[in-house]
């Protein structure tokens, strides 16, 4: 649970401004780039580097959004 982090009211609520800046600032899309994420409450140099390797669109392009159809569909031939 967030209560045994030390600090918890504290990152609750940067967690709360950095949904907040994403939806505003950035339309709802967390951004790719080391720049734009640390613009976001909360995200310094070293978490936006693992975050601009992490969150790159082209890493989830061939992940399906329901894998059980996708096996139901390799199982049987329908489309």
């Amino acid at each position: 649970t967030i209560s045994s982090v030390l600090f918890c009211n504290t990152k609750a609520q940067q967690i709360v401004q950095a949904a907040k800046d994403i939806r505003s600032m950035f339309h709802g899309q967390v951004p790719e780039t080391q720049v734009a994420l640390q613009r976001i409450t909360g995200i310094g140099p070293m978490l936006s580097d693992i975050l601009a390797v992490c969150n790159k669109r082209s890493a989830y392009q061939d992940i399906s959004p329901d894998p059980m159809k996708d096996r139901h569909e390799n199982e049987t031939g329908d489309k």
